[in-house]
C-alpha cells in the first residue's frame, strides 16, 4: 500500500494543493508527507471533508457532504458504489465547482 501511495504521489507538484480519498492510513502518511516536503495544502475526504451515504437504489445513491465551509444534504448521484461518493467529492473539489 504504501508503495502505491508513493508512486501516486509522485505527480504532486510544489505548492499546488492536494485532495485524496485515501483511507488506508499508511497510504494517508505518504501522501501527507510529501505535500508537507512540497509545501502542498491537502485535503483529505474523511477529515477535512465529511462524507456520509444515507440511500441507495439502483437508480444511484444520497449523501450528505461537510466542509468547514459548508453542509450540504440529500445530494444525489447516480452511481453505485462507496467508492463513486468519494469520486464525485473528489472531482467537484478539483474542479472548484460548487455543489448545488
Amino acid at each position: 500500500m504504501e508503495q502505491i501511495a508513493f508512486e501516486k504521489a509522485g505527480i504532486i507538484k510544489r505548492g499546488v494543493p492536494v485532495v485524496t480519498a485515501a483511507d488506508k492510513p499508511e497510504a494517508l502518511a505518504v501522501l501527507e508527507k510529501t505535500a508537507g516536503e512540497l509545501e502542498c495544502p491537502l485535503l483529505a475526504v474523511g477529515r477535512e471533508v465529511r462524507v456520509e451515504c444515507t440511500g441507495a437504489t439502483l437508480d444511484g445513491q444520497v449523501f450528505d457532504y461537510q466542509s468547514r465551509q459548508r453542509k450540504l444534504r440529500d445530494l444525489k448521484i447516480a452511481l453505485l458504489g462507496r467508492h463513486q461518493v468519494a469520486t464525485a467529492v473528489l472531482r467537484k473539489t478539483l474542479q472548484g465547482a460548487k455543489f448545488t
